[in-house]
């Protein structure tokens, strides 16, 4: 019969989890200069539960385009785990990205479908009886599985589906089972926590947050890696377990990162404290998310150790706008800056000017669906007419700091300057 890699035989993984992410031009628009590269923390969590057994590889935004061009990407990653059947996964899955298609879940579908096609014949033969010539038993095909931001119209181009973190497809994939359709196994989960890995983040040099969320040093957007795949859901807040904070932080200072931006907008100020403590602990500079102004109102009376700055995310709400604005002064005070996430829905928004004079940060969301000249005449006044530019520069504090800045501020000038 075939022979599957067993950790006792080789070092071929049993299952490949694929990292993907949206694609700057969804994320960035005409800002995508400033666009960062998003590490895949919550696989690489999944992937810790499995020692040995499961690896991960990041294909990003590459899974967008003809299948041809997924393929070469493909290829250039799979090399090594398709050199031999002994090599091939039993199965392979796929993190899913917000701005997913039917025609990217296809893609890619039929793009890994092409390269782990089972040979005709296997390695292994059976014997021959009653004069019957000896013949291989076909392997088993590689069973293919999305999750991540799936929906119910991927169906019909994968083998399965999962809503979950991953834990319990990855075990029951590893004990032989192979599940069908869509599949909720979130709240089964969620009752068994994924672990911090005990390794450095494999080429933890190659991503960074966007320019931004920059701190300082090498900063990495962190959003809920304690989903395993489900990590950047859009849809979906749980907060994280204290203990996996504990693990997580010095995690991110092994793999050599400075700073975190924690970029999902789910912390009450409870589990700020928490995190401020291990942040303290640890000299770990960090920014925060909230769409909640009362737990923004909470955090103020809270000491803040390393928070260098709190995003503020109204969303499309007005009257969420309204309540930040109103809490805004309370941070006067303080040494944390606070930065205010932006949808177009609330760029004429009366309460908007008041709020800007407590921000020192902007982060502009889905531009693509800005009108052009409003955004770039909001851009203007923010950074260049209000000297939030030149007060930028003033605060750099490392060569690094400087390119990372530059590499921003050459998007925010193109985008200014276009006709």
């Amino acid at each position: 019969m075939l022979n599957w890699f067993s950790p006792m035989a080789g070092s071929a993984p049993e299952i490949l989890l694929i990292h993907t992410v949206s694609s700057p031009q969804i994320r960035y628009g005409r800002l995508q200069k400033a666009a960062g590269r998003t590490p895949p923390l919550g696989l690489a969590c999944l992937a810790a539960a499995f020692p040995g057994r499961v690896e991960v590889i990041d294909l990003q935004d590459r899974c967008n385009g003809p299948v041809e061009m997924v393929g070469v990407a493909l290829d250039s990653l799979l090399t090594g785990f398709l050199s031999s059947p002994s090599c091939r996964p039993r199965a392979v899955v796929v993190q899913a990205a917000s701005d997913w298609t039917e025609e990217t879940s296809a893609t890619l579908a039929q793009a890994l479908r092409e390269r782990l096609k089972s040979p005709a014949w296997g390695a292994g033969v059976v014997g021959d009886r009653n004069g019957i010539p000896p013949v291989a038993p076909p392997s088993p095909p590689t069973w293919l599985v999305l999750g991540g931001e799936i929906r119910h119209r991927f169906t019909p181009h994968w083998d399965a589906l999962v809503l979950g973190t991953g834990r319990r497809l990855v075990a029951d994939l590893l004990a032989g089972a192979r599940p069908i359709g869509w599949n909720e196994t979130l709240a089964d989960d969620l009752r068994d926590p994924l672990p911090v890995p005990a390794v450095p983040l494999a080429d933890a040099a190659g991503y960074a947050a966007a320019v931004e969320k920059q701190i300082t040093g090498r900063t990495v957007a962190v959003y809920q890696p304690w989903l395993g795949l489900l990590d950047r859901t859009q849809i979906l807040g749980v907060r994280p377990p204290i203990p996996f904070l504990a693990d997580l932080v010095p995690w991110l200072q092994k793999s050599g990162f400075d700073a975190a931006a924690f970029a999902a907008p789910i912390w009450p100020a409870a589990t700020y404290e928490e995190l401020q403590e291990i942040c303290f602990r640890h000299r770990f500079p960090f920014s925060l998310a909230v769409a909640d102004p009362s737990e923004a109102a909470a955090i103020a009376r809270l000491p803040t150790g390393f928070l260098d700055r709190l995003w503020l995310y109204p969303g499309d709400r007005e009257d969420l706008l309204e309540a930040f604005s109103a809490i805004a002064p309370r941070f006067g005070g303080m040494e944390v800056r606070l930065g205010l996430r932006l949808r177009h829905d609330l760029a004429r928004a009366a309460a908007l000017e008041s709020l800007w004079e407590f921000c020192e940060h902007l982060s502009i969301k889905l531009p693509e669906e800005w009108e052009a000249a409003l955004l770039r005449r909001l851009l203007i006044d923010f950074y260049v007419r209000q000297g939030r530019l030149w007060r930028h520069l003033w605060r750099l504090r490392s060569a690094r700091d400087l390119l990372t800045f530059m590499r921003g501020a050459y998007g925010l000038f193109d985008l200014v300057i276009r006709k």
